[in-house]
């Protein structure tokens, strides 16, 4: 066939999701192909870009919809304080244990098992951020209080030189309390958008998730050379960082502050009072304490010999001797949770709205 005598007559067969070159090039000429080709590398161009896009098109989205301070304040403690921290944790913390402390696995496993201890009343901070304000706030003067303890405490690691044990797992124990209430103040924060917004319950949760995961890997990925050029007690230093954006986070995040009369009044401890009543109460029927206990014995009681593989991964006599590659294996969960929760942001979630919407109908 010859080409077509006009420019717009090409057009109608231009590529299509879906359609074939091949299927293109049965109707037009040579002119045409080098049109279609053209218009194809455009194509692709365009919806490469614009799937690259698409992270900072929905990033963008939240901070409209919601607020910039909020989705900046799910960054600092989801990705930094918990993703980055946590990992450093599992890594820094151990090698700090081993090298400066020189303790046994057993040893640093029972003084990892107390600086649980603050995540374990989580409960009590979430009752202190909802009723025991301060000048007026329930969340900034949390935060600020939290990037103070972080701060301290492993300035006080990073710079005190060999410490006793008992002052290095008070110093840890702090920074685990502090990393706890901001996970919980963080947490009301959610849960407050979500109920205002719950169309855009399911992006906050992935936007939480996504922080965490790309923290997490980030984390990991820094964690092996940060020890291995500073080594383990100033690796430590890169903790204060997160301690840094929880301060500043307490400054600049956005919370209506009550009314004086409120926080003033007197109100706070019969509230409190009947907080604790109410979840004495809850705790006592059967319903609610043997599925909680059950829950806690079971992972309480597990064995874990987490810390004697941290021991033997770094032995080179009777281990396998990869200090600097054993912390690798960590990276697997966090990545597999950012793939998945991409996937479901950008591939998966128009078609799972779609069968639960007609599952409801």
């Amino acid at each position: 066939m010859g080409t077509f005598a006009v420019e717009s007559d090409a057009t109608m067969f231009l590529p299509k999701f879906g359609d074939t070159k091949e299927d293109n090039y049965a109707y037009v000429g040579k002119n045409g192909k080098e049109e279609v080709d053209e218009v194809a590398a455009e194509s692709w161009i365009s919806q490469l870009w614009q799937f690259l896009l698409q992270p900072y098109t929905w990033i963008t989205m939240l901070c409209r919809e919601l607020d910039v301070t909020f989705v900046v304040g799910v960054m600092v403690v989801y990705g930094v304080s918990q993703g980055v921290g946590f990992a450093l944790n599992r890594v820094v913390v151990d090698y700090y244990w081993r090298d400066v402390q020189g303790k046994e696995p057993s040893t640093v496993q029972f003084y990892k098992g107390i600086t649980w201890i603050p995540w374990d009343l989580k409960p009590v901070y979430g009752l202190l951020t909802d009723l025991l304000p301060f000048f007026g706030y329930h969340r900034r003067p949390y935060f600020v209080f939290a990037g103070v303890v972080l701060l301290s405490t492993y300035l006080v690691l990073v710079l005190g030189g060999k410490l006793l044990a008992a002052t290095a797992l008070g110093m840890f124990l702090g920074a685990a309390t502090a990393s706890a209430i901001t996970d919980v103040t963080i947490d009301a924060l959610v849960a407050m958008k979500s109920r205002e917004k719950p169309e855009l319950a399911t992006h906050i949760q992935s936007l939480c998730n996504s922080c965490y995961a790309i923290g997490g890997l980030s984390g990991y990925l820094l964690g092996g050379l940060a020890v291995h050029t500073f080594g383990s007690q100033f690796a430590l230093g890169l903790m204060l960082v997160p301690g840094v954006l929880v301060l500043v986070l307490g400054f600049t995040i956005n919370e209506p502050r009550l009314p004086r009369h409120l926080w003033r009044s007197g109100q706070v401890g019969k509230q409190m009072k009947q907080a604790c009543f109410t979840m004495w109460a809850t705790l006592r029927r059967r319903q609610v304490w043997q599925p909680t206990l059950y829950m806690y014995l079971s992972w309480a009681l597990s064995p874990h010999i987490g810390e004697a593989m941290f021991f033997w991964f770094n032995d080179v006599d009777v281990g396998p001797g990869f200090s600097q590659v054993q912390n690798r294996h960590h990276l697997y969960p966090f990545l597999e949770l950012l793939v998945l929760i991409l996937a479901f942001i950008f591939a998966f979630k128009e078609v799972l709205i779609c069968h639960c919407s007609a599952v409801v109908l």
